[in-house]
């Protein structure tokens, strides 16, 4: 038994029904791709803020380094600043033991010259006579 074929639509019918099919896909194809870029540019976007950040805390550290204050290093030793340099920063560790370490290895100030100056000081309002 012969195969018959019936045509539904015209020549420039199917054209068009190609096109609508091949722009459909298309559009589909381009909102899974940025669906993918921005699954892929998430991490990259969240480490980047991470550093930024980080570099912000570093900076605000460093900039609060000044002499007497208490800092902890990365490590976690604990000393006073004797001599800040450049790079370098001296650490007063114990009575008479000064250390140097480098300036970046200042993990953050424990207590400012400021505050030890205002809590530690007695009053001088008192009249002793």
């Amino acid at each position: 038994m012969p195969r018959c074929l019936v045509r539904t639509g015209t020549r420039a019918g199917t054209a068009t029904t190609n096109l609508d099919r091949r722009t459909k896909n298309s559009v589909g194809q381009s909102a899974s791709t940025l669906i993918l870029l921005a699954i892929l540019a998430l991490p990259i976007i969240l480490i980047v803020s991470k550093q930024r950040a980080m570099k912000r805390e570093i900076a605000q550290v460093q900039s609060q380094l000044a002499l007497g204050a208490e800092v902890m290093t990365h490590s976690g030793v604990f000393g006073t600043i004797r001599a800040l340099r450049e790079e370098q920063v001296e650490l007063e560790v114990a009575p008479g033991v000064v250390m140097r370490w480098a300036r970046a290895a200042i993990n953050r100030v424990v207590s400012r010259v400021d505050e030890d100056a205002t809590e530690g000081s007695p009053s001088t309002d008192t009249d002793q006579t």
